[in-house]
């Protein structure tokens, strides 16, 4: 069952359509432990994204990094590929 974007704080959705463009739904995404906000937000095309609100700095430093490192690894292992397969 799809919420309404009225689920997800007025303020958040106004940041995350600043972003993506309008939301046409959002749910409820997040885990059973009570500091856990996450939201699944669906765009009028039907593309879909998450937006998460880190409980602290310190867990929103932590999978800042995580996430920097994915990318960085990703891009490295990509154009290893890509001059391997010339």
């Amino acid at each position: 069952m799809k919420q309404t974007p009225e689920t997800l704080p007025a303020l958040l959705l106004r940041w995350a359509e600043e972003r993506i463009g309008a939301v046409a739904a959002v749910r409820d995404a997040s885990h059973d432990w009570d500091r856990s906000r996450v939201w699944e937000l669906e765009g009028i095309g039907g593309v879909s994204w998450y937006l998460k609100v880190s409980p602290s700095e310190k867990f929103y430093m932590r999978e800042r990094d995580a996430c920097v490192r994915l990318v960085n690894d990703r891009d490295r292992t990509n154009s290893d590929l890509h001059g391997w397969l010339e």
